[in-house]
């Protein structure tokens, strides 16, 4: 048999999936690698390790500052740490833990990547090029050489979404209870994970079969299981620190709100105007005019 034939008789899909199982592969040496001196951090993993040792070692969800008093942690989501104290229930050092967290975080990440667009689009050969992405992505290579929550968020939504499309594929309520569970982890590791909880519940209604009141039904179930987890957590920190909700007060400061929107406004439009090509300090617009361009094209597409 000739060589072009016996590659003709290969199956792609197969070949696409070797593919990606070794960028997957290609992934967790990268990340071995860059963490081969320890994982990087500042502050907050700090507290993510010192948490997870105080849990693993039977002292409670919280850390000891510097004065001796035990905080618990309020401005950082538990459940990073609540998977490193999983660890150290087993005599791993955390920080050692943290670091093979990450590298299998970003193994899983990239294989998800791939398999997402492997197995429910069109083109299954995207999916190569999805964790070709995920994988040379500098931004994704620092971010899971750390031992920050991210990599484990990362991962969550990954596997949150493919989930997600399962269900919408197969409409099976025990996929959406996981899918639930899934997508609910993600805002007690970062609290952004809660607008995936929304976009979620969103894409049930919209997208979702069947009439409007099961379709309503559906995402309302979906919603509470998501959210059992962070209104949890929520009720927590209120009732151990002074009243707070995620260790934020309630009091509103307009003022500082318009500063940071004023700011907010600022950093968007420079970004956004530095996408069109051709620029220069020397032809770059007035910020006014610039804001008034962008603010027509805002109602114009709005328009159509």
């Amino acid at each position: 048999m000739k060589p072009g034939a016996a590659m003709k008789k290969f199956p792609t899909k197969v070949l696409v999936f070797i593919t990606i199982v070794l960028i997957s592969i290609l992934g967790g040496v990268i990340a071995t690698y860059t963490t081969a001196n320890g994982p990087w951090g500042y502050t907050d993993p700090v507290a993510y390790i010192s948490t997870a040792h105080s849990l693993a070692t039977g002292q409670g969800l919280g850390y000891y500052e510097a004065d001796g008093d035990f905080t618990p942690p309020t401005i950082q989501p538990p459940f990073y740490s609540i998977v490193l104290s999983v660890l150290g229930l087993f005599k791993i050092n955390l920080v050692a833990g943290a670091r093979w967290l990450n590298i299998f975080a970003f193994v899983a990440s990239i294989f998800i990547a791939g398999w997402i667009f492997f197995r429910f689009s069109r083109l299954p050969a995207l999916g190569i090029i999805a964790s070709a992405l995920m994988c040379a992505f500098p931004h994704m290579v620092l971010m899971f050489s750390s031992a920050y929550s991210e990599p484990l968020f990362i991962l969550l939504l990954l596997s949150g979404g493919l989930c997600l499309l399962a269900y919408l594929s197969h409409e099976k309520l025990f996929i959406l209870l996981i899918s639930a569970v899934v997508i609910g982890m993600m805002p007690v590791t970062r609290y952004s994970g809660i607008a995936m909880v929304i976009a979620a519940g969103l894409s049930i209604l919209l997208f979702s079969s069947g009439k409007t009141w099961p379709r309503v039904k559906k995402t309302v179930l979906f919603v509470l299981v998501a959210s059992v987890p962070i209104l949890i957590w929520l009720v927590w920190v209120y009732f151990s620190t002074a009243h707070t909700i995620g260790g934020r007060s309630l009091v509103l400061n307009w003022g500082a709100f318009a500063a940071q929107f004023q700011a907010f406004r600022g950093i968007f439009m420079d970004t956004v105007w530095k996408w069109i090509p051709f620029q220069s300090s020397e032809t770059l617009l007035r910020y006014r005019v610039r804001f008034a361009l962008m603010g027509v094209g805002l109602v114009i597409i709005f328009a159509l």
